[in-house]
């Protein structure tokens, strides 16, 4: 009877790490797809309104939001751009 509980347990173990992995492996997959880039026309930024990072044009959201003329982030006010860097969206800071 207690072979069969430590059995149990190591199956249980094995589901949990394997069901762990693939979901990791999944959103690691997700957040590098929507960067991948070919050109700098390919990178918008991300969020609506005062966006802080850069993904693929064909990942962006329809936007809503009425945003403020306030300058934040390093895209905001011609801080900096996105572009594609070694075949991510990045923000590239203006010089």
């Amino acid at each position: 009877m207690e072979t069969k509980k430590v059995i149990l347990t190591i199956v249980i173990v094995v589901l949990i790490i394997i069901i762990l992995v693939t979901v990791a492996g999944m959103i690691y997959f997700q957040t590098n797809t929507v960067r991948l880039c070919s050109q700098d026309s390919d990178c918008t930024g991300k969020q609506c309104c005062h966006p802080n990072s850069c993904i693929n044009k064909n990942y962006k959201e329809p936007c809503n939001l009425l945003c403020t003329n306030v300058c934040e982030g390093p895209l905001d006010c011609s801080a900096g751009s996105c572009g594609c860097v070694n075949g991510k969206c990045s923000v590239i800071k203006s010089k």
